[in-house]
Formats: structure tokens, sequence, C-alpha cells
């Protein structure tokens, strides 16, 4: 698990890390953190003002290995 640091910011590393994922990668992730589509597109586009931190280091932890 991640351990925070000061100097990263979990929600915009998080989304950076969302960016580049194409359909397929999207869908696969979502099932595999339990977020719907519509979130995840949300997230991304950064309509979700204050994402739940638990939901951000699932996507955080997933994507960054």
């Amino acid at each position: 698990m991640l351990l925070y640091s000061a100097k990263m910011n979990l929600l915009e590393e998080t989304q950076n890390l969302v960016k580049p994922l194409n359909f397929k990668e999207s869908e696969d992730l979502c099932s595999e953190i339990g977020v719907s589509m519509r979130w995840l597109y949300k997230f991304r586009s950064q309509e979700i003002k204050e994402p739940s931190v638990v939901k951000c280091q699932k996507i955080y932890d997933k994507l960054s290995k």
C-alpha cells in the first residue's frame, strides 16, 4: 500500500493515471474496484470535486504498479 507523501497530491496523481486508459481498461478497472463507468468518467473529467479517498487510493494502488 502507498505511504502518502505530503509532496504528492493523491487526487491529481490518480486522475493523471486514469486519463490515458482506453474503454476496455476503464471497464476492467471499474469492475475491479467497484465503481461505475459513469463515476470513473466524472472522476476523470474532474466533475467530482471531493471524491472518496478510499476510491482514489484503490485506483492509485491498481494503476501505479
